[in-house]
Formats: structure tokens, sequence, C-alpha cells
């Protein structure tokens, strides 16, 4: 049932001149004649360091780079070209959506080169996903999926709009009546100072209703959990308040695994059993997902969430919000997909739910 990732972009082909040319995104068509002159990195550049530590394509773009080889990716038919390591380097404007395609900033948008975190408004080009756009703008896709409440990360569409934190991760949050600087401080886990340094706010004691604020490593506070039901079957609660909108079985001419409850997005799913979580993250038609092993031979999976709140090696204990309801991979709407497996075998769901 899960299929492969989200792809990533394609190294562009081979450069016929002794560099070798490699895929790199965001890059900017070359300048022309009238264009000023590049600038120049050392090994030691933030670009050039960030370009050797971000993403799978970094152990082979090492070594490439600190040679000073040229760098170059090939989209609709347009050469982008980078050169670091003590060769000419063309930085893209900040908050640059795509060759030809700028992002509209807003708020805390500055000047090409600034690394501070801001707001943008990012195009949806063919052939995005959401990590391609994280790692563009330097962010992860927690954040992309929390400024984007309404978000389906599998239907990501051209031409769609998306609210980016670049250069951060975090929340962007909006002011509302009665919200104080160390109320939000405490609430997000985020130091004042930094409230303030990063939005340049004058005046810590006066927060205007409906001011943007960016929240940078802001922690989510986890939803309550629903009660859960006392369990006639060996401990296990039911991990949403829901109609059952699909059962374990034969369905459509394909054998489907799990339960499907259904529920609004956002809802919190509690675990039904405790246990330990190995794995949490994209899987494929699953969407974003979570597995936990309660070690007596039982695994409980949680499929489709809008957002997940443990990761891989966690402890939960039963009753513990693990996620929330979403609409990710192989959906048609809202709706938890929940499997219980039994030494890796599929069994019926509620043959163990109360």
């Amino acid at each position: 049932m899960p299929g492969p990732p989200p792809a990533q972009p394609a190294p562009g082909p081979g450069a016929p001149d002794p560099a070798p040319a490699l895929a790199l995104a965001g890059l900017q068509p070359p300048p022309d004649a009238a264009s000023p002159a590049p600038g120049t990195a050392s090994p030691g550049d933030p670009l050039a360091a960030d370009l050797l530590t971000r993403g799978p394509e970094a152990r082979a773009l090492a070594p490439v780079a600190r040679s000073g080889a040229l760098l170059s990716r090939q989209r609709g038919g347009d050469l982008a070209d980078l050169r670091v390591a003590g060769l000419a380097l063309r930085r893209p404007p900040a908050g640059l959506a795509s060759p030809g395609e700028p992002a509209e900033e807003k708020d805390q948008g500055t000047g090409p080169g600034d690394d501070r975190p801001r707001v943008l408004t990012y195009i949806v080009q063919e052939g995005d996903t959401l990590w391609d756009i994280a790692l563009r703008f330097r962010t992860d896709t927690d954040t992309l999926a929390a400024s984007n409440p309404d978000l389906d990360p599998d239907l990501l569409q051209p031409g769609q709009k998306l609210t980016v934190l670049a250069n951060a991760t975090g929340l962007i949050y909006k002011v509302q009546p009665g919200d104080t600087l160390s109320d939000l401080a405490a609430r997000y886990s985020v130091p004042e100072a930094e409230i303030v340094r990063v939005n340049g706010i004058e005046d810590p004691s006066r927060l205007p209703v409906g001011l943007q604020l960016i929240l940078p490593g802001a922690k989510v506070p986890r939803p309550a959990a629903p009660r859960a039901a006392a369990s006639r079957s060996e401990g296990w609660i039911w991990p949403v308040r829901g109609p059952i909108t699909s059962r374990f079985g034969p369905r459509w001419g394909e054998f489907h695994a799990g339960l499907d409850i259904g529920a609004s997005r956002g809802t919190p799913v509690v675990a039904v059993r405790s246990g330990r979580v190995v794995q949490a993250g994209w899987n494929g038609n699953y969407g974003y997902s979570v597995l936990i092993d309660h070690g007596d031979g039982t695994q409980a999976r949680y499929a489709h969430a809008s957002r997940l709140l443990v990761e891989k090696g966690q402890w939960v204990r039963q009753g513990e919000t693990i996620l929330l309801v979403g609409s990710t991979g192989r959906s048609t709407g809202p709706h938890l997909h929940l499997e219980i497996l039994v030494n890796g075998r599929p069994q019926d769901p509620l043959k163990f739910l109360p």
C-alpha cells in the first residue's frame, strides 16, 4: 500500500566542459552583459557552507564544491549557474520562487542577501514537492504545514499560493485580543528577546491586534486529547471519536487493510496503546503517518495526518496525542486510517477496539 516518497528534482545533464553539472534548486539564469559582475565566495562563505550541509545531494556535491567546480541546473531550457570556493558566485534575489517567477514578500521582507526570517508568498511550480520548497527557503515541512493549515502536501498544484516562513522554522502568528509578549513566549517556548529581535518590535508592552509575528523555533502546544474510553479488550482504546467511513476488508476491487474513522482536519488522535514509535514521517500512500510498536507482537499504524506530534524512537503512553487528522497521501478527505498489525499482518481493528 505505501508508495514511494514525493519525487525529488533529478540532477541535470552533465555539462560538456570539464566541470561536472549537478542539480541545484532556486538558481537564477546567468545575468546578461549589462548585469553587475557576480560576487565571489570563499570556502567559508555561508552559502557555500549551506550547500555542503543541506539536502540529500550534499554528499555528492561536497567534493565538487570544494574543488570550485561549476554547479548548474537546467530548468525550462534556461541554464542557471553558480561558482563556489573562490570562483564566481551569483546569488538569487532573496525570496525568489523560481527562475522568472518571484515570490511576493510580505511584512518581514527585506532586500537580497538578507538571511533574517521573513514571510513570503510562494507560487507553486510544476514538479514542486513540499520538501523542495522547504529546502529552497531554508525552513522545514512542519513549518510550511503550520503556515498553510488547509494545505494537502500530496496535492500541490502549479499556481497554488503558499505562505512561507523563510530562513527559519516555527510559526507565523497573528496577534489576538489580550495577547502579551510574555504570554506568547511562554505558550510557544520562544524567548521574548528573540521575538522582539526578529520582528523589530519597538514597544514590547504594546502588541496591536492583527499584527503578524514570526515566532522562530516555536513549539506548537499539543491539543487536549479526547477522553480515553475504558476498553473491554486488553487495554485498547479508540484513537479518535467519529463515524466509521470504511471498514477492514475487500473494497473497490482492493483489500482495505485498516479502519477509516471520519473526523475534521486538525482533530487530535491518541495512541490506542502505549509503545515505541518505529516510524514517523511521510510514507507514500499513507501520507504523514505514525507506526507504534506495543512490544507484544502488535503494532498500530495511524495514517493521512495533517501534522505529526511524535518522533521515531519516542515512547508514547496510551491516550497521548500523537498526530492531527488530515488528508495527506492517497486520501479523498480528512479522516484517520487505523491499522492493527499482529506479527506484521493486518487484522481487523474492530476485533481489538472496545
